[in-house]
């Protein structure tokens, strides 16, 4: 068994330990057997070697892909209630450094916007992102900055995604994917969830007005789920530091807007507790709220569902 300083901790590694409620202990082999996507992620990454770490986490088991180089720390874990719960055990053993990413098989009580379930099975992104703490007050619009970084890495991908507001992400005028954004501490997690090969049936949707889901398989797109988030990750963090040095919000907000769904479109907006209206989208106000007109007016929306009138 090899011996690694958790400062120097970059590449892809496998947590093999389990957290009591939180995250089940899986080995390698274990995980391969949870999908064939799977067993291909790791079987392309040649020898795992199993390591311990000095001082942090005595008693957890770690392996490292032997093959990899990389600037930042990947882990990658079995089924557990959510990425970002795990996600949170690892900061509070000292893990996970800005950029660093937790990825996981599947998730028991995934979670997104006002407490939602994220339908979880093995084969598509289930991640948390540890993002920088940002230079520009734009703490507010963090989901839909993750989200045009996120989208514009697609691109390269040779794949259209766009941002729903507050913050989904769409194909096709379908939702593909989610982020949530949680703060503990000044430490910024974004957990992110990618519909890769299956996705929700219209059956298991809240309710009738719930957008229609699809998964990037649908549309031809072939990967396998570190493989893919491997890309997507090394992408944002490029955009990510091209976003923040324009230090002009505004500047931000409109590169955001460049990808935003249902631009100049009617939608049925529907705000909790509230009767639900007809309004036509104009954009993206600097607190993250969404800009549109109504009734007469323009107006920013903070808190409320929506949904396109024609899908």
């Amino acid at each position: 068994m090899e011996i690694e300083v958790l400062e120097r901790m970059k590449g892809i590694y496998i947590w093999s330990s389990a957290v009591p409620g939180t995250a089940q202990a899986t080995e390698p082999g274990e995980l391969k057997g949870m999908s064939p996507l799977w067993a291909s992620d790791l079987d392309s990454l040649e020898q795992w070697l199993e390591v311990y770490l000095t001082a942090a986490c005595p008693h957890d088991r770690w392996w490292r892909a032997g093959s990899v180089l990389a600037d930042t720390l990947i882990v990658v874990a079995g089924p557990c209630s959510s990425s970002l719960d795990l996600s949170w055990a690892l900061v509070r053993r000292g893990l996970l450094t800005e950029w660093d990413s937790l990825l996981v098989v599947s998730q028991w009580s995934g979670r997104g916007r006002q407490g939602r379930v994220w339908h979880s099975p093995a084969g598509n992104v289930y991640a948390a992102l540890r993002l920088p703490y940002p230079a520009l007050p734009c703490l507010d619009s963090l989901p839909l900055i993750t989200g045009c970084i996120l989208v514009e890495a697609f691109a390269e991908l040779g794949l259209e995604v766009k941002i729903k507001w507050p913050n989904d992400l769409m194909l096709n005028r379908k939702k593909v994917g989610g982020i949530l954004i949680e703060q503990q501490g000044g430490v910024i997690m974004a957990g992110v969830g990618i519909n890769l090969v299956s996705a929700p049936e219209t059956s298991m949707l809240r309710d009738e007005q719930a957008m229609p889901t699809c998964c990037l398989a649908e549309f031809g797109y072939q990967a396998t789920p570190l493989h893919l988030w491997r890309q997507l990750a090394d992408g944002a963090r490029i955009r990510y530091a091209e976003a923040m040095a324009c230090r002009a919000p505004s500047l931000l907000l409109s590169r955001v807007e460049k990808h935003l769904a249902f631009l100049n479109e009617e939608v049925i907006v529907d705000p909790p507790g509230e009767q639900s209206y007809r309004a036509t989208v104009l954009g993206v106000a600097a607190c993250g709220g969404l800009k549109v007109h109504a009734g007469g007016k323009d107006r920013v929306i903070r808190y409320a569902d929506m949904y396109p009138v024609a899908n």
